[in-house]
C-alpha cells in the first residue's frame, strides 16, 4: 500500500502531468450569455453596412462555353453598381442635338441679337472688307509705280543687260565669214577633208 501511495504522490506533482492537464484545459473557455447578444450585434451591424454587400467576387477562370458561367457573369454585370453608375455618368448631360437645325439655328441668331456683349462691342473690333477697286485706290496704286524708284531703275537694268541683234544685215554676215576664215579648228577640219580625199 505504501508503495502505491507513494506512486501516487509522485504522479500529482509531477510536471509533465499537471502541463498535459493545462493543455487540454487551454483551449476550452466559458462564454457567458451576454457574450451571444454580442455576437448577434456584430453580425446584425454587418448585415446593415454596406461593407460585405459590396466586396467583389473572385474572376474564377474557367472554359468559355460554359453557358451556366456565361449567364452568371452576364447577371453580375446586371447588379454591377459601377456599371450602373457609368452608364447614368455617360448619360448625364448628354442632349440630342441635330446640327443645323432649324429652331436651334433660329435660337442661336436670337442669342446673338440680344446678346449685350456683342451690341457694346468696339467698332474698332468689327470685322470688314475695304473696297480693292474704287478710283481713289486705283489711282494711289498707279501713282505709287510710277514714282517707285526701285521699279524704274529695274526697267533699267534689264533693257541695259539685253541686247538685241537684227539677223542678216551685211556687217554681222560679213563678221561671221571673217570668224570662219581666222578659225584655226575650221582650218584644220577643211585639211582633214582634203587629205581624207586624196588630195
Amino acid at each position: 500500500i505504501n508503495i502505491s501511495h507513494f506512486m501516487h504522490a509522485a504522479l500529482l506533482q509531477s510536471d509533465i502531468n499537471y502541463r498535459k492537464d493545462f493543455d487540454n484545459q487551454k483551449n476550452k473557455f466559458h462564454l457567458p450569455l451576454d457574450m451571444l447578444n454580442l455576437e448577434h450585434a456584430r453580425k446584425a451591424q454587418s448585415l446593415v453596412s454596406d461593407h460585405d454587400y459590396r466586396q467583389l467576387l473572385h474572376d474564377y477562370t474557367s472554359l468559355s462555353e460554359d453557358m451556366t458561367l456565361q449567364c452568371a457573369k452576364k447577371a453580375y454585370k446586371l447588379q454591377s453598381e459601377n456599371l450602373d453608375r457609368s452608364d447614368l455618368n455617360f448619360m448625364r448631360g448628354v442632349g440630342c442635338i441635330i446640327p443645323g437645325a432649324l429652331e436651334i439655328e433660329a435660337k442661336k441668331k436670337a442669342s446673338e441679337l440680344i446678346s449685350e456683349n456683342k451690341y457694346r462691342q468696339q467698332a474698332n473690333s468689327f470685322k470688314y472688307t475695304s473696297v480693292t477697286d474704287t478710283p481713289g485706290l486705283l489711282h494711289a496704286k498707279f501713282s505709287n509705280m510710277i514714282a517707285n524708284e526701285r521699279l524704274y531703275k529695274a526697267a533699267g537694268e534689264d533693257t541695259l543687260h539685253h541686247c538685241r541683234v537684227t539677223l542678216g544685215l551685211p556687217e554681222f554676215e560679213r563678221a561671221k565669214m571673217n570668224a570662219v576664215n581666222i578659225s584655226e579648228a575650221k582650218y584644220r577640219e577643211s585639211w582633214r577633208n582634203l587629205h581624207a580625199q586624196g588630195y
